[in-house]
């Protein structure tokens, strides 16, 4: 929730005007294509590496997130700010295939459905809230300060989820857990802390 308020909501705004605004519609379609191809490569890896501790190092991924709003306020040339969005794209693929993936099997089957409508009600739910305030915020305090913030959130929630020992130590299961077939402790507590970070 975290980072889609104070993060990716102002982002989106912020960003994007800049983007149109600045450096043209040609440009903003470079920069997008560029994330998208991120995100891809993301998920590639993500496949891939399969790490043993899936959201510490989905948390370690949030850092590649800043680049995105720092490749703006920065007032990187075309090529630049293109690379950081491909950076950023990177990492949110990669964190979103590890959230997901521990969610899929550490959650009882049960319980799967209102733990990802809990989850999108709590996270995504904030970035229109993000996205609303930007703009006037803006007015008041400039785009690129806001746009530093913004980056910095993606630190801020990087070290908050690493600080969760539930989260940090959550590992890699080979194969989807239901029922009662869960490791004894995980339970929910890592769910409950991501989710706030997020």
């Amino acid at each position: 929730m975290l980072w889609q308020l104070a993060g990716a909501g102002p982002t989106t705004t912020l960003g994007n005007s800049t983007l149109v605004t600045d450096y043209g519609a040609s440009v903003f379609g470079l920069v997008m294509s560029s994330l998208g191809a991120g995100s891809v490569l993301g998920g590639i890896l993500a496949i891939r590496l399969r790490p043993r501790y899936p959201l510490r190092a989905g948390a370690l991924s949030m850092v590649l997130w800043a680049f995105m709003p720092l490749g703006i306020a920065l007032d990187l040339p075309a090529p630049l700010v293109a690379g950081c969005y491909g950076v950023s794209g990177v990492g949110m693929a990669f964190w979103t295939v590890m959230f997901h993936t521990s969610v899929q099997t550490h959650v009882p089957h049960d319980v799967l459905g209102r733990v990802h409508a809990y989850d999108a009600a709590g996270s995504l739910v904030m970035k229109p809230v993000g996205q609303a305030v930007a703009g006037p915020l803006a007015l008041v305090a400039g785009a690129v300060p806001l746009l530093y913030v913004s980056a910095s959130m993606a630190l801020v929630a990087c070290v908050l989820l690493l600080a969760i020992p539930a989260v940090r130590g959550l590992k890699r299961v080979e194969r989807r857990l239901s029922g009662r077939k869960r490791p004894p402790g995980v339970r929910f507590r890592f769910h409950q802390s991501v989710r706030c970070c997020s």
